[in-house]
């Protein structure tokens, strides 16, 4: 899955954005987006309608996410 094809939903349907929470690779939509990474802590994003993303994560886990 990918952001764009989610934007196009969200849009669609006229939904704001989407909220994503993951711990432990649990959350499947999450982990197509990042990859496989090994997260110590838990990570949070949110994807809007239009424009680019937001991704908060501990800093401990900063150095899996630079690609």
């Amino acid at each position: 899955m990918e952001i764009k094809s989610i934007q196009e939903k969200l849009a669609s349907k006229n939904i704001d954005g989407y909220l994503l929470i993951d711990y432990e690779s649990k959350n499947k939509v999450l982990v197509s987006l990042l990859g496989e990474k090994m997260l110590t802590r838990k990570i949070i994003a949110f994807i809007p309608k239009e424009g680019k993303g937001t991704l908060i994560v501990h800093f401990i886990d900063t150095v899996y996410l630079k690609d």
